[in-house]
């Protein structure tokens, strides 16, 4: 029987590709702290939070510093509503 800790399978679920290029494109600590927040809350989905609500938030702080709606709208997969709402 493998031993596999809640730590392995949270970091199995770290989407590394997306975090570089999100990375590349934030100019500012806070916008990166949100971004982080939302890889934790993705990472940690059987957690009961509310999911749509971070990604909210992450939108809107990218969408604040700069970064092209449809990016945002395809890395945090949310609606074209959605996005149209926040802006």
């Amino acid at each position: 029987m493998v031993n596999i800790s809640s730590f392995d399978l949270i970091k199995e679920q770290v989407p590394t590709k997306t975090i570089r290029e999100l990375v590349s494109s934030i100019e500012n600590d806070e916008t990166l702290k949100m971004f982080i927040t939302y890889i934790i809350c993705e990472c940690a989905s059987g957690v009961k939070i509310p999911t749509k609500q971070h990604k909210i938030e992450v939108a809107k702080e990218a969408l604040k510093s700069g970064i092209d709606a449809k990016k945002v709208k395809d890395k945090l997969n949310l609606s074209d509503k959605t996005i149209w709402r926040i802006k």
